[in-house]
């Protein structure tokens, strides 16, 4: 029971202390997905240092999550354009939970997308057409 209680009180200050982590943003740094500069931007920087613009990264949690994560996440982005003070402020924070879970690169969500090509068929063509 004491283990499990020391336990609880290391996580509960690990958690605590996240809110005091930073990451530095080089001024050319690039968004992984659309590769355009960083700061152009809202985005976030996962603890790999992987970077993503928000609007990015939202589209690829949308395309690779499952149909019920997808559904909400859209219907957040509709509540927090017509939500205004605390409720707004609730509403974004949910989500960013919610996108921004985990890297979309190096995470358990790249691990179920294992089975997908690296490069997609238009890409192919595209760089036969060149």
């Amino acid at each position: 029971m004491d283990e499990s209680t020391h336990t609880a009180s290391h996580i509960r200050s690990d958690i605590i202390a996240l809110d005091q982590r930073y990451a530095i943003v080089e001024p050319g740094e690039r968004c992984y997905m659309c590769q355009y500069p960083l700061l152009s931007r809202q985005f976030f920087v996962f603890p790999c240092q992987h970077a993503f613009h928000s609007d990015c990264l939202t589209a690829e949690v949308v395309a690779g999550g499952g149909v019920g994560q997808s559904r909400k996440i859209r219907e957040l982005k509709e509540e927090i354009e017509h939500a205004r003070g605390k409720r707004r402020e609730a509403k974004v924070e949910e989500f960013d939970a919610l996108v921004a879970a985990e890297c979309v690169l190096c995470s358990e969500f790249a691990i179920k997308k294992i089975d997908e090509p690296f490069v997609s068929l238009a890409d192919d063509l595209a760089d036969w057409a060149l």
